[in-house]
């Protein structure tokens, strides 16, 4: 039955296959698999001619005798003549950085001991990094010098969390004009940039705001202003406010924030991704993920949003790889409990949507399967929205209970902005953490009773599961309504 069971997974694997390639530079980047390996294989091409295939990192021959291999992260540098790339080999979360001269293929490690992510600087000529304490936070960041007589001993520390609470991370804007420092704990957060246009050094570094308990932001550049998504000045659900780009060199940081839009408590906003043109901003609306696209408009001052919509009733987007900042076009995935995920990318220009690729589900058919969303009612009086997908040809009729797999995770909220659901679903993680943590035990619960209450299923008939924070969740709800599960 095991062998069985894997012969029926593996069946549904398209073990050989290609992300659409990306265009960047001269280049085309993309990975590929290829049936009974167990690792990508990165490459890229020529972008206007028809030349061969060049592999840049192979990760089947770099795990080749090691017991693990993870690799961190692969970056080629902005001049396109070198690769550098970060792996474990421990299985410690603990990463070296190689750096790969794409015309002689040799190989030099230049790092020991980061947390997997890397910068490249303005040019190939500095790599930035970030390294841990002893007990694995991400706290310092440093500036290394490519060159012969180089060696991480003389890199330059460029800033230092010292608040055991927070980390850090770092990113370069799309622009490439900027390297992000954003260190946070799980409530607040702060942002430090540092113009790549200058040489790297400590005193560098701006602080865009200082940190301020319970407020969290995150930053992008665009033009000549940041972009800022944050919750600051109690805007729950997070709103887009802009400051320029002098003020904040100015160390202005206490300077006015600018909303790009009226803060909407309906809408969640995730985020932006900036270009030069437009920008996108991801966010959540009526319990679904969205996209908009945002621009100026004719006055070349007002900044205007196109909501992008979808085939589907229910479904979930996500980024894609986007390198190039002067692109008109975006790219973005697109999935559903019925379709496998898409790379869509969409038009800013003549405002189209092209399908580039459905990720390839082997003996599978869409048209077996419907997808739908019904509600359950908290002991609060909640409305908790519940997906179902079945297969259609399977589904007995109602009131006819059948099997039911009930599957939950317990961190992350579905955020509703619709009045049929009320805005305190929008903020309902909030109370359902901490010293109400009950709520997320009480919620799933009150969506098996709606289940086994509307004659879709019986206890008899229902099994559930959570992984990760979702075991947690398990833990308490089989010991609080073992009744409900008993299949």
């Amino acid at each position: 039955p095991q062998d069985e069971l894997y012969k029926e997974l593996l069946s549904h694997v398209q073990e050989t296959d290609q992300m659409v390639p990306y265009p960047h530079g001269d280049f085309v980047y993309y990975t590929r698999t290829e049936e009974g390996k167990a690792y990508r294989i990165h490459c890229r091409k020529p972008r206007h001619d028809d030349g061969a295939e060049e592999i840049l990192l192979d990760v089947n021959k770099l795990a080749e005798g090691q017991a693990h291999c993870d690799v961190g992260s692969v970056e080629v540098s902005p001049d396109h003549k070198l690769v550098a790339y970060s792996v474990d080999f421990q299985s410690y979360e603990t990463y070296d950085i190689y750096v790969k001269d794409l015309t002689t293929n040799g190989v030099t490690k230049v790092v020991t001991g980061c947390d997997g992510g890397f910068e490249w600087g303005h040019d190939a000529s500095t790599l930035f990094y970030v390294t841990q304490d002893d007990a694995h936070r991400s706290h310092k960041v440093w500036s290394h010098a490519l060159s012969d007589t180089s060696s991480q001993s003389s890199d330059t520390c460029l800033f230092t969390e010292a608040d055991e609470m927070f980390r850090c991370g770092i990113f370069k804007t799309r622009s490439d004009r900027f390297l992000a420092i954003s260190t946070s704990s799980s409530v607040t957060s702060e942002v430090h940039v540092l113009d790549l246009q200058q040489p790297p050094a400590a005193d560098g570094f701006i602080c865009v705001a200082p940190r301020q308990e319970g407020v969290l932001y995150d930053v992008n550049h665009w033009h000549d202003s940041f972009l800022i998504s944050t919750n600051r000045d109690d805007a729950r659900n997070f709103k887009l406010v802009s400051v320029p780009v002098d003020v904040v060199f100015d160390k202005q940081a206490t300077a006015e924030w600018t909303p790009v839009f009226p803060y909407d408590p309906s809408v969640k906003v995730d985020g932006v991704s900036c270009f030069d043109s437009y920008f996108a901003l991801f966010g959540r609306q009526h319990g679904l993920t969205q996209l908009w696209i945002c621009s100026y408009d004719t006055d070349g001052k007002t900044v205007v949003k196109k909501q992008l919509d979808m085939p589907e009733d229910m479904y979930t987007l996500g980024g894609s790889v986007n390198m190039e900042y002067n692109s008109v076009v975006h790219r973005f995935t697109y999935s559903s409990m019925t379709t496998p995920v898409q790379t869509v990318e969409y038009d800013t220009v003549t405002h189209t949507t092209t399908i580039l690729k459905e990720t390839p589900v082997p003996n599978y058919d869409r048209s077996l399967y419907q997808c739908e969303r019904v509600d359950a009612t908290a002991s609060d009086g909640t409305i908790i929205p519940i997906s179902l997908v079945y297969r259609k040809d399977k589904k007995k009729p109602d009131g006819q209970p059948q099997a039911l797999h009930l599957y939950g995770y317990g961190s992350y909220e579905i955020p509703i902005g619709e009045m049929k659901y009320g805005l305190q679903w929008s903020f309902r993680y909030e109370s359902a953490k901490y010293l109400t943590k009950m709520t997320t035990f009480t919620d799933f619960i009150a969506c098996a009773e709606h289940l086994v209450a509307t004659k879709v299923t019986s206890p008899s008939h229902m099994t559930c599961e959570g992984r990760s924070a979702g075991g947690l969740l398990m833990g308490a709800v089989l010991n609080l309504r073992p009744d409900l599960f008993t299949a």
